[in-house]
């Protein structure tokens, strides 16, 4: 089930680019947290906002669930103008895969609809990488050496495909990339890793538990009131200033 058309094919590379954000309203450990306000707009608002802003993306597919409490999900995609696609809550890949073929996607981002500091300049380098080193699967994941909330990964339709018909495990099913990162002998994976304040891995600016939502609305407090884009380096300087 999905709605909304997209346009024309605007990136550079000549090969339709789709960022698939995942997102549903039963997550476990903070239930609701994607439309949880932040100075006055859901979390998933923000990610949607930045995502915009990457270059090299031709559209955007919110990606959640065939179960009424994410109807609401649905609902507010239309409202910004983003398309959305609704398959098994519990198996994420399937629903990711079916998303892909539904709009035609040739090359997937994969993004977390709680990552609501995302960065803009990460996804796009992350693309780069991806395209110039015609790999099979590229992320900042490996060696986790991000803060939490900074990660993306990118990943071509035939390797999605390929992870869609091997992965039995559970784990597997409801993590989209997992198998790839358990059989890395099996793929072409380039990767990059931090730098700068983005070494500080230990810091946070993800939401997923309700320390984190309260973590992430004084940083708001501070650096945007009202709902105003930040640079996440803004975030990780003000979040290391705290622990001085």
């Amino acid at each position: 089930m999905q709605v909304g058309l997209l346009g024309e094919m605007t990136n550079k590379y000549n090969h339709p680019v789709i960022a698939i954000v995942q997102a549903r309203m039963g997550s476990t450990r903070l239930p609701g947290k994607v439309m949880a306000e932040v100075s006055g707009k859901p979390v998933i608002q923000y990610v949607l906002e930045r995502l915009k802003s990457v270059k090299n993306i031709d559209a955007i597919v919110l990606a959640t669930s065939i179960k009424d409490r994410d109807n609401i999900l649905c609902e507010f995609a239309t409202s910004q103008n983003i398309s959305f696609f609704r398959g098994d809550e519990t198996d994420v890949l399937n629903r990711f895969f079916e998303t892909s073929i539904a709009y035609q996607a040739q090359t997937i981002v994969r993004i977390c609809g709680e990552d609501i500091l995302l960065d803009p300049k990460i996804v796009e380098n992350l693309i780069a990488l991806h395209f110039d080193s015609n790999a099979d699967y590229t992320s900042n994941i490996i060696g986790r050496s991000f803060p939490e909330g900074l990660y993306a990964e990118v990943l071509s339709i035939d390797t999605l495909r390929s992870v869609a018909g091997k992965a039995i495990a559970d784990d597997h099913r409801e993590h989209v990339t997992k198998y790839i990162l358990d059989n890395p002998d099996e793929y072409h994976i380039e990767h990059i890793t931090s730098y700068g304040i983005y070494k500080k891995s230990w810091l946070d600016i993800s939401v997923d538990t309700i320390e984190d939502l309260e973590r992430i609305r004084s940083i708001a407090k501070v650096l945007f009131p009202n709902g105003e884009f930040i640079t996440s380096e803004s975030a990780l300087e003000f979040l290391v200033k705290q622990d001085e």
